[in-house]
């Protein structure tokens, strides 16, 4: 149980991170909230910004949703390709 909520408070945590808004300023000093649809998004950075930051901010945006479920044993999980955690969801499904 302890472990469970850990997994949610690292999950949250981890959803905070602006990666998008991270990748494009250190790539090309722009905030990405000012220009194009005005989202915080990889797809936003790819038109904007360029195809490899978009891309590059979309993984980390996977990664990071990815990242919180590895701290929750409760979750039951689809061990595919031993990606324990990739494929998780709260009610077991």
């Amino acid at each position: 149980m302890p472990l469970d909520i850990l997994g949610l408070i690292v999950g949250y945590l981890l959803g905070c991170i602006p990666t998008a808004y991270i990748v494009s300023r250190a790539r090309k000093g722009i905030d990405i909230r000012t220009v194009g649809s005005g989202n915080i998004g990889g797809a936003n950075v790819m038109r904007e910004i360029g195809t490899g930051e978009g891309v590059f901010a979309g993984l980390l945006d996977i990664a990071k949703g990815g990242r919180g479920h590895t701290y929750c044993p409760g979750c039951k999980c689809l061990r595919t390709l031993d990606l324990r955690g990739w494929f998780c969801s709260p009610s077991g499904t």
